[in-house]
């Protein structure tokens, strides 16, 4: 539904916002040559495309949007966010409190992807039949249109981590504003992400926590109740991560043999990408609540189970979320029954 036809906020009252986009950040070439081969080998490639259709001959509901909003105007893209409501009849309280709005980041080695794409409403049908509503967002494809990779690109794909983040940031702040009138309170989301929207989501929670420039668009004590992060990584400019401030409640679920997105960690000097391997050590540190699900001997495929991973979602959610439980879980996985795709580098670069 457009922002014109909904009948209880007229465009005058929500307006998008429109941010200038200023980074001062450098990273050395010789990391960016590293992080390029990761970042974009994120890219739906055949081989996914063939693993995803044969296991999916089954045709699946999909989630049809309820609302419609632009919340941003970069340049030339305009950037909109979809809202499901819960299903009807669907229970959306857990001891008698309401449950969290996912706000969701799509994966797409920001090259590609889309917020509405039909393999996106499959798992958002499984989130409002949970009796979550979700909000979808647009960020700025950073890589699109680059087709070569190396060191010469090393600006595009530092912008492309930073203009997603700064996205997601802007999504967060137009609910901070209209949140109440559209059903979403803006101290009870939870951050979802796939691949390259987990590493956005996740780099989101690390700027948050560290107080970093592009978080101050937002209310000094504004904090999400939780992400969770699906084969993500984090960019450090600083060597080791580091956190001012705890971060939410966290779940990751990485392949340990993910050969796309770093599982563990690359490093030259200060400038690191963290995997979630990386992450989950940082975290057992500093004493940070977590949940850590890897899974054995599988790749880049974990980007594409958040459907199946319901189970997982919902003990994260309302046991950390919802019950503040400060869970500390780490477990190997022995997911056998998740397809591997056997993708590396070389089926994208042909």
């Amino acid at each position: 539904m457009s922002l014109s036809c909904c009948n209880f906020v007229t465009r005058k009252e929500i307006k998008y916002i429109d941010l200038k986009m200023k980074r001062t950040t450098k990273i050395c070439k010789p990391l960016l040559g590293l992080l390029l081969l990761c970042l974009f080998s994120i890219l739906p490639t055949k081989a996914q495309e063939e693993a995803s259709a044969s296991s999916e001959k089954v045709v699946k509901p999909k989630a049809v949007a309820d609302m419609t909003f632009t919340y941003a105007i970069r340049e030339s893209d305009t950037l909109k966010l979809d809202i499901y409501r819960p299903a009807a009849g669907s229970e959306t309280t857990y001891h008698g409190k309401q449950k969290p709005t996912i706000l969701y980041v799509f994966g797409g080695g920001f090259i590609g992807g889309s917020r509405d794409e039909g393999y996106n409403r499959e798992f958002f049908y499984k989130f409002i039949q949970e009796g979550y509503r979700v909000v979808a967002i647009d960020y700025r494809l950073g890589l699109k249109g680059v087709h070569k990779m190396g060191v010469g690109q090393a600006k595009v794909l530092q912008n492309a981590i930073m203009m997603g983040t700064e996205d997601l940031l802007a999504a967060t702040l137009w609910i901070t504003r209209y949140g109440s009138q559209v059903g979403v309170d803006p101290s009870n989301i939870v951050l979802c992400g796939s691949s390259a929207g987990a590493i956005i989501c996740m780099q989101t929670i690390y700027e948050l926590s560290n107080h970093t420039r592009l978080t101050r668009i937002l209310p000094k004590s504004f904090q999400y109740a939780g992400v969770m992060s699906f084969a993500g990584a984090i960019l450090s400019t600083k060597g080791k991560l580091r956190f001012k401030e705890p971060p939410c409640p966290t779940m990751l679920l990485h392949g340990t043999n993910d050969r796309l997105v770093v599982y563990h960690s690359i490093q030259v000097l200060n400038v690191g990408f963290f995997g979630s391997d990386c992450i989950a050590e940082r975290y057992k540190k500093y004493g940070f609540p977590m949940r850590f699900y890897r899974h054995k001997d599988h790749g880049h495929e974990i980007a594409s189970i958040i459907g199946e991973s319901m189970t997982e979602i919902n003990a994260f959610i309302k046991e950390d979320v919802m019950d503040k439980r400060a869970s500390h879980i780490d477990e190997t996985i022995d997911s056998t029954w998740i397809p591997v795709w056997n993708i590396s580098p070389a089926d994208v670069y042909k």
